[in-house]
């Protein structure tokens, strides 16, 4: 007989999962591990968006001095707003990181 996961139970038990979704390529951890979870899933495409964004600058910056600037400044962004998800996931919440969100909801995995 299987248990049944009232949705609270879920998320309490995939945060650690979600918030590994914003480590870079582990993104594809809650992605290909957690396919049941809403939350996990949720937190797995925004990494993964913002796992493409980073190597969409880290193309960039290969172009001297303005590629090096956009690469300096998007690393801080990225930075923060792996932060931002990681807190989010960690607190149980389904917060949209601004800007990112919009990427996330176009994947379809």
């Amino acid at each position: 007989m299987t248990e049944k996961k009232t949705p609270r139970k879920n998320v309490e038990d995939n945060q650690i999962i979600a918030a590994i979704g914003y480590l870079g390529i582990l993104c594809f951890v809650p992605l290909l591990l957690k396919k049941e979870s809403k939350f996990a899933q949720f937190h797995g495409k925004q990494g993964l968006a913002l796992f493409i964004v980073e190597i969409g600058i880290a193309i960039i910056s290969i172009i001297p001095f303005i590629g090096w600037l956009i690469g300096f400044i998007g690393f801080f962004i990225c930075a923060a707003g792996a932060i931002y998800g990681i807190i989010m996931a960690m607190e149980g919440k389904m917060t949209p990181i601004p800007g990112l969100s919009m990427i996330a909801e176009k994947l379809n995995i």
